[in-house]
């Protein structure tokens, strides 16, 4: 899946600078588009929802900065990166993103294998324009701390929703988990997936607390698949996903006041 291009003429803008943002989170694809062209309006991004897409692309599109996110479905990021790095010239650069915390061999293997930086999820908009900074050669001249996601009502509405699909089926699989109901492979599977969407997204709305307990409860479920379901790892889950709901209605109430 390929998000629209943007490519908005700015006469006070002398560079154009081009990022591909591939990422299988439709609501992160779309708050680095906002975040990016707030700083420079003439940039051209193209959001990708898979790593496919993205190298079928590079035909024509030859970005200046890749942002990889490392955990995708059916080809991640370890598998893409290679790809990415035949396919493109060695002025691009290439930032991991990834909500699980890499180890330093790990972020060693992976810099030896072409990436120039790690963006960790969640991140804020700050964060994100601190981190890619240094790529922009001074082109930009709005500060990161004045930029913000909660303004934008559209962004509000879909992260919102968002919480509330996952409110929903974090109360469904803790009603089939503790109780002698069956929890199928498929409802842990898209239990999983929503943890790990949050899990990177929630920061840019100043909701890390959040993005960490979707972040731990994603892992506690990840451990339950591992063991078979072991009354242990059960029980681990039941407490990382009372405390994600226990966190969301904290967080739900401090937005409305």
């Amino acid at each position: 899946m390929r998000d629209g291009l943007n490519e908005v003429e700015n006469t006070a803008v002398k560079i154009t600078k081009g990022i591909m943002v591939v990422d299988d989170d439709s609501v992160i694809r779309d708050i680095v588009r906002s975040c990016l062209l707030a700083v420079n309006p003439k940039i051209r991004i193209q959001g990708y929802g898979s790593a496919a897409d993205a190298l079928e692309d590079l035909s024509f599109f030859s970005p200046d900065i890749i942002l990889l996110d490392l955990m995708m479905p059916v080809m991640d990021g370890y598998e893409a990166l290679p790809l990415f790095r035949g396919g493109i010239n060695g002025a691009t650069k290439i930032i991991i993103t990834t909500a699980a915390e890499l180890s330093q061999t790990k972020k060693e293997t992976l810099l030896k294998s072409g990436v120039d930086g790690f963006l960790n999820k969640p991140f804020n908009p700050k964060t994100l324009l601190t981190e890619l900074e240094p790529y922009f050669e001074g082109e930009s001249e709005t500060q990161p701390a004045l930029l913000s996601v909660t303004g934008d009502s559209d962004l509000q509405s879909a992260f919102a929703a968002r919480l509330r699909k996952i409110d929903a089926l974090t109360s469904s699989y803790l009603l089939k988990i503790s109780g002698s109901h069956v929890v199928r492979a498929q409802d842990t599977a898209a239990l999983r997936e929503g943890l790990h969407t949050l899990a990177g997204s929630a920061g840019l709305f100043s909701m890390a607390q959040v993005g960490h307990a979707a972040s731990d409860a994603e892992a506690a479920l990840v451990a339950f698949a591992a063991q078979t379901g072991s009354q242990e790892n059960r029980q681990g889950v039941v407490h990382a996903l009372e405390a994600l709901r226990s966190v969301i209605a904290s967080a739900g109430s401090e937005r409305r006041c």
